[in-house]
Order: C-alpha cells, then structure tokens, then sequence
C-alpha cells in the first residue's frame, strides 16, 4: 500500500522552488565571502610589507602583526579601502603586475572582486514572485540593495549564475596568489638599498657618530 503523503511534506515540496533558491544563494554568497576573506589577508600583508622593515625575522614578524593591528584591525578598515590602496601600490611599485596578464585588466577585475563580494555581504537577496519560484530552475539569484526608498538603477542590480559566480570565485583564488607572491617583492629589493645606501652614509659619519651608530643608540 502507498504511503500517504503528510500535510508537511505536501508543503514542502509545495515550497521546494522557494527552499532551493535560498540554499543556492546561501552556497554562492558563502562561496565569494570565503575566497574574499582569504585574499583580504592576503592583501594586508601585501600593503604591510611594503612599509616594515625589521633588524631580524623575530622583530620583522613583530612589526608585521603591529602594522596590520594599527592600521587595520583598530580602526576597522573596510575591505574595500584596502583594495584602493593595493591598487595603488600596484600603480606605484608593481606596475609589472600588468605585464605578466596583457590580455586582462588587473584592476577592472580588483574593482569586480570588491563589487561582487560587497553585494553577496550586504544586498538582499529578490524575493520577488519571479526569483522566488524560478530562480533556481533558472540557475540565478537576483540581489538588490538594502535601501528600498531609493529607487534601484541598472547598476545596483546584480543578477549572479553559477558561471558568473564561479568566475569571481576563480579571480579571488587568482589574486591571492599574485598578492601573496608579490608580498615578497618589496622587502628583498629593499634589503640591497639599504645596505648600499647605510654603506654611503657611514663613510660621511665622524668617530663618534661612527661608534653610537655601531653601538645602536
């Protein structure tokens, strides 16, 4: 004999499309927010090794934490400040980032990065009767922005699909690795700066200055 079908499970499955369009926006929103965070620290330390020095690894390491606790955990710096100043920097000192992708522009797809991963952690997603009952059959989340007095434009409307949401996913993991390769860069082009440039200067230093500069003080 057929089991008789509950009156919650005829609701849910009355309720299915709605249920599968708000998993799917959960698993994407999760998806971009994830990769997001992994290259915002990646990108603090981008930022900070670009203005640390250190005497050894210990007081380096030291003054990497201290710099990235002052400048941008106290003060609560929005992800999107810190890609303003990694986009400069790469204009400033890293302009050959550019060079190794030609076909792309870096900071177009930094500004879609931000773009996207401020929308997935901040808009709302459509509940409108189109998005909430065929969203899912049609693969796409609609997100608008929270203020619903102002009236939504073109560009504050995001439609996402899986490719869309999959190809931010892919430029996060990408730019973390540029980032965290890059980081490296700025310190040990500096190192033989430093040491020519305090070679030159010791030669102009009197005895005395000579001894206290030795001595450390």
């Amino acid at each position: 004999m057929e089991k008789k079908e509950t009156y919650q499970e005829k609701l849910k499955k009355q309720f299915q499309p709605w249920e599968d369009y708000t998993n799917m926006a959960y698993k994407w929103r999760g998806e971009v927010i994830n990769h997001a965070i992994d290259l915002e620290q990646i990108i603090e330390i981008f930022i900070s090794k670009h203005y640390i020095i250190g005497v050894s690894n210990e007081d380096y390491d030291q003054k990497l934490n201290d710099f990235k606790r002052v400048f941008f955990w106290e003060i609560r710096m929005p992800f999107g400040n810190k890609m303003t100043i990694a986009k400069s920097l790469i204009e400033l000192y890293q302009p050959d980032i550019h060079k190794m992708y030609p076909e792309v522009n870096v900071l177009e797809e930094l500004d879609e990065i931000i773009q996207t991963r401020n929308a997935m952690a901040h808009w709302q997603l459509d509940f409108s009767r189109e998005y909430r009952w065929n969203g899912a059959k049609n693969k796409q989340i609609k997100i608008d922005k929270l203020n619903k007095i102002k009236k939504a434009t073109k560009k504050e409307l995001n439609i996402y699909s899986e490719d869309s949401v999959k190809q931010v996913v892919d430029l996060c993991r990408k730019y973390t690795t540029i980032f965290l390769h890059w980081s490296e860069y700025p310190m040990q082009k500096a190192l033989s700066t430093i040491y020519f440039a305090t070679e030159d200067r010791m030669k102009n230093l009197t005895d005395l200055e000579r001894t206290l500069f030795r001595e450390g003080r």
